[in-house]
């Protein structure tokens, strides 16, 4: 940011995906904590990018954590943040939960996207034994 300018949440939410993509959710954290510090509210893109710090990390514990934090606040998630509830479920072959999350996202009206079926697909090969079939279903869904 500027010298002598307060940053704006974009420019918080810049450092805090750059730390989230190197998996260092304790400077993720940091940076959430001083851009409430400096005043500045975060919002669903703030929430989703600490959420998503905590998926790269594969740390669900952490994910559920932010998630009653963006509710206390108010928030609601969004596509993206079920797109990341997805991608970690999908680490772990969990196709039930994403199958689920997808059905939930469609009740509240909001559009499944393709990061939604990606999930899907990688949770299929995840799975011990693998289910193409299952996969190319979502595939082609």
């Amino acid at each position: 940011c500027k010298s002598g300018s307060l940053p704006m949440e974009s420019e918080f939410n810049t450092v805090i995906h750059g730390y989230a993509l190197a998996g260092d959710t304790d400077r993720v954290e940091g940076f959430f904590e001083m851009m409430e510090d400096h005043g500045v509210i975060p919002g669903p893109l703030s929430y989703n990018s600490v959420i998503n710090a905590c998926a790269i990390r594969g740390d669900e514990q952490c994910m559920q954590e932010w998630l009653r934090r963006m509710a206390r606040h108010s928030i609601s998630p969004n596509a993206f943040t079920y797109g990341i509830l997805c991608k970690l479920l999908a680490r772990h072959g969990q196709v039930d939960k994403i199958e689920f999350l997808m059905q939930v996202i469609q009740e509240l009206g909001m559009p499944l996207n393709e990061y939604h079926f990606a999930a899907l697909i990688t949770a299929c090969g995840t799975l011990q034994p693998p289910d193409p079939k299952k996969a190319e279903q979502a595939f082609f869904s």
